[in-house]
């Protein structure tokens, strides 16, 4: 089984997985991720994970649980919480501090056009919200 705190699994050349985060702890027995639990194919990006990852199995990472290395799968412009215990082989590690900072919502929407994320240090611990979310 695969657990994430967005997507549990993913397996389409056309899967997407875009603009999320997960705040919450993930815990499963098999592939566990803060944003996805396992990806055969398929695109990952302008996410981020600070929440817990807890899990049985060597699959157990920060934001991709299992696919890491794949060459199907492409990772781009994802971040995860550099104090969590488990790491990951793709992605960025950033401090709470620079999670929480208005760079790091650039960051976010370096690539998009219409830039969906935006600061709120009211909402959401102080981490990146969603322009629609206020």
């Amino acid at each position: 089984m695969e657990y994430g705190g967005v997507t549990g699994y993913q397996n389409n050349a056309s899967s997407l997985t875009d603009n999320c985060y997960n705040l919450r702890k993930v815990t499963g027995n098999g592939s566990v991720g803060g944003i996805i639990g396992g990806n055969a194919i398929g695109t990952i990006s302008n996410c981020y994970n600070v929440g817990e990852v807890v899990g049985t199995t060597a699959n157990v990472h920060s934001l991709m649980g299992a696919g890491q290395g794949n060459a199907d799968t492409t990772v781009t412009n994802c971040y995860y919480l550099n104090s969590l215990s488990v790491t990951d082989t793709v992605g960025t590690a950033k401090s709470d501090a620079d999670m929480k900072a208005q760079a790091f919502v650039d960051a976010l929407n370096a690539s998009q056009a219409d830039a969906p994320w935006k600061m709120d240090e009211n909402i959401n611990q102080g981490y990146p919200i969603f322009k629609w979310q206020k």
